[in-house]
């Protein structure tokens, strides 16, 4: 008969230091769009296997996956994510998240990118997000909203979005929303 593991064989509590050089040989092996990078994260792990809290945080050098004309690249990105009260039963009710990701420069679909900040959080069914950054060296975006899950539902309501170019500027005067579900996205 095997034993069950108590609370205390099961608890984790690490940090760990991965410095990443070549991811070719990875997606080789796994046979998806073709990826690969540089980078050196850093972060922990705590908790059991019913309740975890992790980190990762560090500096992406270079990160691409598919092809130039579509897929994503960035250089001289860093990251900072914690997750806490990751659990197997009710994960988005339990969850806490932030994520805070930069990039100096890269592409998405062939469409440059330059100076982009990514922020989001995320607390037991709700969050919110901001976006800023520039496209194709011309255009500037501010974006900031909230996002809610619902049942059957992911909500994201943009209450502030800016579009500039130039001496030109779009600004929303309603929430911008978006809702997608099983039925598709509006």
């Amino acid at each position: 008969t095997i034993r069950s593991h108590t609370e205390s064989q099961r608890t984790m509590d690490f940090g760990y230091r991965v410095r990443i050089k070549n991811l070719d040989p990875v997606a080789t092996l796994v046979g998806a769009e073709r990826f690969d990078g540089r980078a050196d994260l850093n972060g922990t792990i705590l908790g059991t296997d019913e309740n975890l809290s992790c980190s990762a945080r560090g500096n992406i050098d270079e990160f691409f996956i598919g092809s130039s004309e579509k897929g994503l690249l960035f250089t001289n990105a860093s990251i900072s994510l914690t997750l806490d009260s990751l659990t197997d039963r009710t994960t988005l009710e339990q969850l806490s998240a932030k994520l805070d990701f930069s990039v100096q420069s890269g592409s998405v679909n062939a469409t440059r990118i330059n100076d982009m900040n990514l922020a989001l959080t995320y607390n037991r069914l709700e969050g919110s997000l901001a976006v800023r950054g520039l496209f194709d060296s011309l255009y500037a975006i501010v974006m900031a909203g909230k996002t809610s899950v619902q049942p059957h539902t992911y909500v994201f309501d943009v209450d502030t979005l800016t579009l500039s170019a130039g001496a030109y500027s779009w600004r929303n005067e309603q929430d911008v929303q978006f809702r997608t579900n099983y039925d598709g996205t509006r």
